[in-house]
């Protein structure tokens, strides 16, 4: 959590000489249903007790500032996942 202040906190403090500030990102979210196969040889009669229902998301954010004489750079990215089985 303190690597998202920092990274916010040197973006409002270069924001004000800098020439560009952009933030984008995407977020996912997928769900399925898969039944054990009982004969499997892998996972015979569903030993390794597989979950019917999975979900899974991520969350992706992307940021960068860049001075007005573009001699520096800082660039963010911050990713979150979970799996919900």
């Amino acid at each position: 959590m303190w690597r998202i202040a920092a990274a916010l906190g040197l973006a409002c403090v270069f924001s004000a000489s800098a020439q560009e500030i952009r933030v984008f990102g995407q977020a996912d979210s997928e769900a399925d249903i898969t039944p054990a196969n009982g004969a499997s040889p892998l996972n015979p009669g569903n030993v390794l007790n597989v979950p019917l229902f999975a979900d899974v998301s991520d969350l992706t954010l992307f940021g960068d500032v860049t001075a007005n004489d573009k001699r520096w750079k800082i660039k963010l990215k911050l990713h979150a996942s979970s799996d919900w089985t």
